[in-house]
């Protein structure tokens, strides 16, 4: 199954997602992609020759069509968000973060997500990650308890948070960071990526309860999202 990744950075505010910075999200649920290439063009009018424009001045203008130098895709992705667990042992903790040496994190994956102490030193603690490095997790706000090595914790990004994030990328200006289709990458510095549009379908569990902090997969979200690559327009 192609994994796709993209990345921007958000801001901190209410009006976009509660906890801004770095993001990145990681969309592995994917069950169509629809690509659509087009050429920019542009037709330029323009006298047959001078000769004959000057034998005969009613000769109308040929309308010449222009390559320019890119074309614009328009790619759009359908598939599912559903909730991520990480699970794991801290090496030790600071006031207000947690570090995992043996974690090898994509840096800005677990921003917005639970972190929470599960057993061990400072169990029953749970903050937001505000931050996360390879190794190093920061949070909200200072832990009543700082953690070490004896801290197991578990890592929950939720499908709902994960929607919001989309949706802050797309609301806000400017491009992606990165943008990843399996082996395929669009730059900022060549092909600026966009999130022009996202459409979510919200898929509760049996019971018709939507749990949105279990870290279970219950929830899932249908989405489709439709990506601009091309100079900004």
């Amino acid at each position: 199954m192609t994994t796709i990744s993209f990345a921007k950075t958000i801001p901190t505010s209410s009006d976009y997602y509660s906890y801004g910075g770095a993001i990145l999200i990681n969309f592995s649920g994917v069950t169509s992609i629809i690509p659509h290439f087009k050429k920019n063009l542009i037709k330029i009018q323009k006298p047959k020759s001078k000769s004959r424009q000057a034998a005969t001045p009613s000769d109308k203008f040929d309308n010449n069509i222009v390559d320019l130098k890119r074309g614009t895709d328009e790619i759009t992705v359908r598939g599912w968000l559903d909730d991520d667990q990480y699970d794991g042992t801290a090496t030790s903790g600071g006031s207000s973060q947690l570090l995992d040496t043996g974690a090898a994190w994509t840096v800005g994956e677990h921003n917005g997500a639970t972190l929470e102490i599960i057993s061990g030193t400072g169990s029953g603690q749970s903050k937001t990650v505000t931050l996360n490095t390879p190794t190093l997790l920061t949070v909200s706000s200072s832990w009543a308890t700082e953690p070490d090595n004896t801290s197991v914790y578990k890592i929950i990004k939720t499908a709902w948070t994960k929607l919001w994030q989309i949706r802050a990328m797309c609301s806000t200006g400017g491009a992606l960071t990165t943008f990843t289709i399996g082996d395929i990458s669009f730059s900022s510095s060549t092909q600026e990526a966009f999130i022009e549009e996202l459409t979510g379908n919200i898929n509760p569990d049996d019971t018709g309860e939507i749990y949105t902090n279990s870290g279970d997969g219950i929830v899932r979200i249908d989405i489709s999202m439709n990506f601009f690559i091309g100079d900004a327009r």
